[in-house]
């Protein structure tokens, strides 16, 4: 199954380290839809997860420690 998620954003900065954001997102979303589920996958275990993601940006160029978007989008 492939889900894509566009995420629209009010500045046109995202944080150098996206991904850890990103992961903080999917976390906080199963733990609040599916407790147990969360629990399975992080509290009780340190082992691989059965999901990945991939980030599209439009047109990033990483200045210092933030990465500027052409739009105000970007998408998982």
């Amino acid at each position: 199954m492939r889900i894509k998620l566009k995420i629209v954003t009010n500045k046109r900065l995202l944080p150098v380290e996206i991904n850890r954001s990103v992961i903080s997102f999917f976390k906080y979303t199963l733990k609040k839809y599916n407790n147990k589920l969360y629990k399975e996958f992080y509290e009780n275990s340190n082992a691989a997860k059965p999901f990945a993601f991939a980030l599209y940006l439009p047109s990033p160029e990483t200045v210092s420690d933030q990465i500027h978007i052409k739009d105000n989008y970007f998408e998982i």
